[in-house]
């Protein structure tokens, strides 16, 4: 296990990666955020195997490996190397993005009990709103099995400019959030794209998910403090029913918030966006290799979440 880090250093620079970890602190770039959050990636899909788990936050997680295949998102290759993914003496989990072998390795922990609906708490530590602009930080929930009836399950909060710079770096979605019912394409209303500019070490962002509601908040510091919140965005079950496709001719059913199942699991992920549509993610703008480092996560199941009101 490479050595902890102290929090101090955040996302940084460690002995641990090929060359020195990207020093985050350029003003980035994105394409359409709803574009480039929600077009469904039809020709790689979410494809892994998890060889190795580990210890998180009171949790198991598998660690996604497509050996030396790509998988979405992305698409990038995947890596559960110990030099790449690892959780720390503190309990913090560190996901990096490396170049190795000649291939810029992304990496991704999936939760291997099945979380649904409830309240999905993450911490990160370090500038996550200075990250690469080709750089995306995802914390969301997925399902591999519930594509037609629930667009896999998938609700997200992503930190990333989508490779554009100056464009907002902080998005809330509900899947789907892209398919063939309107002129366009998009379902704007399910997407809220926003600038996010921190102030301190940490930042706080939640999910609260319900059969008639979802909500997504990010807030200043390490808890969910009102006083501190930087964007908070509600969809419930008034918006119009959606579908989406997956460009081989086959539609959801119409889905107005998509529903867990046993497989649902939460993912946390650090990848890179391929803006360039070359069938594999962009290198960071100055091929300096990624670390984030997420310093706490809590699921709290529907029936305990509905003790806390959802503030407006």
């Amino acid at each position: 296990m490479p050595p902890a880090l102290p929090i101090t250093a955040m996302i940084l620079a460690a002995a641990i990666l090929p060359g020195p970890l990207r020093a985050l602190g350029q003003a980035p770039p994105t394409t359409q955020p709803e574009e480039a959050a929600t077009t469904p990636s039809a020709e790689i899909p979410h494809i892994e195997t998890t060889p190795r788990t580990i210890e998180f936050a009171g949790m198991s997680w598998g660690i996604k490996h497509n050996a030396e295949g790509k998988a979405g998102p992305g698409p990038n290759y995947f890596s559960n190397d110990e030099r790449d993914v690892w959780v720390d003496d503190q309990g913090r989990l560190h996901l990096t993005i490396s170049l190795r072998d000649g291939k810029w390795r992304c990496t991704e922990v999936v939760s291997e009990a099945s979380t649904g609906y409830g309240e999905y708490e993450f911490q990160v530590t370090g500038p996550i709103d200075k990250l690469d602009p080709n750089v995306v930080l995802g914390l969301f929930t997925w399902d591999t099995q519930t594509w037609k009836t629930d667009a896999n399950s998938e609700i997200d909060i992503e930190v990333t400019r989508w490779s554009k710079a100056g464009a907002p770096n902080l998005h809330y979605a509900v899947h789907p959030g892209w398919g063939p019912d309107t002129e366009s394409g998009r379902h704007p209303e399910r997407v809220k794209v926003r600038h996010m500019k921190l102030t301190g070490d940490v930042s706080t962002h939640v999910i609260q998910w319900s059969p008639t509601r979802v909500t997504c908040a990010s807030y200043q510091g390490e808890e969910q403090d009102p006083k501190r919140l930087i964007d908070r965005w509600g969809f419930d079950d008034t918006n119009p029913p959606r579908i989406v496709g997956n460009g081989q001719g086959e539609v959801t059913d119409p889905i107005v918030i998509p529903k867990p199942s046993p497989t649902t699991n939460t993912r946390i992920n650090l990848w890179l966006n391929n803006a360039d549509r070359d069938h594999l993610g962009d290198p960071p703008t100055d091929g300096q290799p990624i670390e984030v480092i997420i310093s706490g996560f809590k699921y709290t199941p529907a029936d305990a979440a509905q003790a806390r009101p959802d503030e407006e």
